[in-house]
């Protein structure tokens, strides 16, 4: 990595520092945004279920959790849309987009992240029905 910088001149030595901190801000960043969304999907999740231990029943959307079981509807730190919510009888999902920001169903398969890096990822973030 320094040689590179050694033939930047004065000016690729000046950003050393820089290019070598920047990776480690947005990995600093990802990880506060997925520890929102921990806490969001764990608000929420708690919510449903104390509605459906109170009523017999899943909610059919999210808004029907305001304000007797959330605070608030969650957004999804990576769409910026709500949670995605699906009731489906006694059950549900509950899931973000993730870092793909396409809404995959529910899915927690893993997918190539797309940076040519050959890391891998789910789909979604699925919150519910935990994994097998």
């Amino acid at each position: 990595m320094w040689d590179s910088i050694k033939g930047d001149g004065p000016a690729g030595r000046r950003f050393a520092l820089i290019s070598f901190i920047l990776p480690s801000l947005s990995r600093a960043n990802q990880k506060v945004r997925e520890a929102t969304m921990n806490e969001l999907a764990t608000r929420t999740l708690t919510g449903i279920l104390q509605y459906r231990l109170d009523r017999g029943a899943l909610p059919e959307r999210l808004g029907e959790l305001t304000p007797a079981y959330v605070a608030a509807i969650p957004v999804d730190e990576y769409s910026g849309m709500h949670l995605r919510y699906t009731p489906d009888g006694r059950d549900f999902k509950l899931y973000s987009v993730g870092e793909n920001l396409q809404d995959d169903g529910g899915s927690s398969e893993k997918i190539k992240d797309g940076s040519g890096k050959g890391r891998a990822g789910p789909a979604d973030i699925v919150y519910w029905p935990p994994p097998d």
